[in-house]
């Protein structure tokens, strides 16, 4: 029988990290750093990351009401590159250090990511490209970001080399991939246009609509969501796959 991986080098490997990103950004907070499950309820979609204030309590403390805060890194975000993970956490940071500042940087229950995350997301040192009904959420860290980060990387890499680069297998779906290079700026609007076009322009059989059956959508990540074929006769509605930021339409099979 296969043994089981023991995580605890990874674990340690991203608190080791958080630690260092506090350190460079004090005013971010503690939290406890947890690998779990994507958690993206009611979204055909993998998260990489998530920040949850508030989210831990220690009965017994000196004080009864303290409560910590949670960054989830998901096990099936760790398919991604070192690189990509470093990503994950200055961006489940930048929510932390809103949080902290009062900021309201999403709505839309987190989905979207609005100007004021951006510019706390730049103060962490990440880029950040704009997505049709996610916003900012797309970031990604600059070279110097990198290079701050280096030794804390080396020891991220290690661990996840040493795994065999382990990930969680999301329920019922493909091997999440890693976040696409960001396309240039000038390209951007065309390639949503395109995008909102080609679902625009894209008909599902007959058969389907008329018989009511549900609709297979598809994204070309290799995501599928089903939606009731009249919603998509009568609305044709323009749905953004948010795998890992994805951002790109689904369309009809």
């Amino acid at each position: 029988m296969t043994q089981a991986p023991d995580l605890t080098p990874l674990a340690t490997a991203l608190v080791t990290i958080w630690a260092a990103i506090r350190r460079r950004h004090p005013e971010v907070p503690p939290a406890i750093i947890t690998i779990g499950p994507s958690v993206a309820a009611g979204r055909n979609a993998v998260t990489a990351g998530h920040w949850s204030p508030t989210r831990w309590s220690t009965p017994g403390a000196d004080d009864p009401t303290a409560r910590h805060h949670e960054v989830v890194i998901t096990g099936e975000g760790l398919s991604d590159t070192t690189e990509g993970i470093l990503d994950t956490l200055l961006h489940e940071a930048a929510h932390g250090l809103a949080y902290v500042r009062k900021i309201k940087d999403t709505s839309r229950d987190g989905r979207y990511h609005n100007k004021r995350f951006a510019k706390v997301a730049d103060e962490m040192g990440l880029d950040t490209q704009e997505l049709r009904n996610i916003g900012f959420a797309r970031t990604s860290p600059r070279a110097a970001t990198l290079e701050v980060f280096q030794v804390e990387l080396d020891l991220l890499r290690a661990a996840h080399d040493a795994l065999g680069k382990v990930f969680r297998v999301p329920s019922g779906g493909p091997r999440p991939t890693p976040p696409r290079p960001p396309r240039q700026p000038d390209d951007a609007d065309d390639d949503d246009a395109a995008d909102d076009n080609a679902a625009d322009d894209a008909e599902p059989a007959d058969e389907n609509i008329a018989a009511g059956r549900k609709l297979a959508l598809v994204c070309s990540c290799g995501f599928t969501l089903w939606i009731a074929a009249g919603v998509w006769r009568d609305r044709k509605p323009t749905i953004a796959c948010l795998n890992d930021g994805c951002g790109l339409i689904f369309k009809p099979r």
